[in-house]
């Protein structure tokens, strides 16, 4: 009997450990038609405004070099962005801004 008890402690205890490995930064998307893209050479950042929704909300995206930018599977520069191209980015929404790891254009 105490040996049944030792063994249900112990998987409450495990259980209770695997749901705290979930993942603590889910991933942002943010998708729409770019208005602009902003260059800062010195920082190596870009700024893409876009808007999304029937409403056509605003929404910044920045990208650093890290930051993964393909169109039809190929990578590109963001320099080739042009305005109203549809865009889809993923990252972590922080201060309003969606830090961008990952872009493609459609």
């Amino acid at each position: 009997m105490r040996n049944l008890l030792l063994t249900v402690m112990l998987l409450l205890v495990t259980g209770d450990a695997q749901q705290d490995n979930k993942p603590t930064n889910p991933v942002d998307t943010l998708t729409g038609v770019l208005t602009s893209v902003s260059l800062d050479e010195n920082s190596h950042i870009a700024r893409l405004s876009i808007e999304s929704g029937k409403g056509r909300i605003p929404h910044e995206i920045r990208c650093t070099t890290d930051t993964r930018i393909s169109r039809k599977g190929k990578a590109i520069l963001v320099a080739k962005l042009k305005k109203g191209q549809t865009i889809d980015c993923t990252g972590t929404i922080k201060s309003g801004v969606l830090d961008a790891t990952n872009c493609k254009v459609h």
